[in-house]
């Protein structure tokens, strides 16, 4: 039995769901189990309800520090070029969104500044929203995790990436 099939869930406590990032239960019905329903708020005020069962498969705990390691030595690795069809790239990279798992997502934001640097030209727009997407939730896990401000948490990822030289996406160069 895998981890989050596992998890139980109480009101207070800190999870992740996927494309929506960091959230904390405010409410577990407590039902029979087939009926249970889980309900869970977002920092951007969004709030959902989802079954216990559905719940185990699509949450799960914060990254720990072992977790965070690897978060970090993505980040810090160099990406290899991504020669697929633009189409291609952005529905893997869609897809690596949606899992909301944080060493694919310090993925995304890698090898969106490293493609950046490369090109030495802007991302499309679609491509951008995702890197900008993909690295809020990145900076918001980082910082429940560690305890830390968001922007200390943007600027650790800043520091991995070695994108100090480097404008944020979409931004012009100085």
């Amino acid at each position: 039995m895998n981890q989050q099939a596992s998890m139980r869930f109480h009101v207070g406590d800190i999870v992740v769901y996927g494309f929506h990032g960091v959230g904390r239960v405010t409410a577990n019905d407590g039902r029979t189990a087939d009926r249970a329903m889980l309900e869970l708020e977002f920092e951007s005020g969004l709030r959902i309800s989802l079954p216990i069962a559905r719940a185990r498969e699509s949450l799960r705990p914060l990254s720990n520090r072992r977790e965070l390691a690897e978060v970090e030595q993505t980040l810090r690795a160099d990406s290899i070029p991504d020669e697929r069809q633009w189409s291609q790239r952005f529905r893997a990279t869609r897809e690596k969104l949606a899992a909301g798992q944080a060493a694919g997502l310090a993925e995304i934001v890698r090898d969106s500044i490293h493609r950046e640097r490369r090109r030495g030209a802007h991302a499309s727009q679609a491509e951008r929203e995702l890197y900008l997407k993909a690295r809020r939730l990145l900076v918001v896990e980082i910082s429940a995790s560690l305890g830390i401000d968001q922007l200390d948490a943007d600027e650790w990822i800043t520091e991995q990436v070695g994108e100090a030289t480097v404008p944020p996406l979409g931004q012009p160069a100085p």
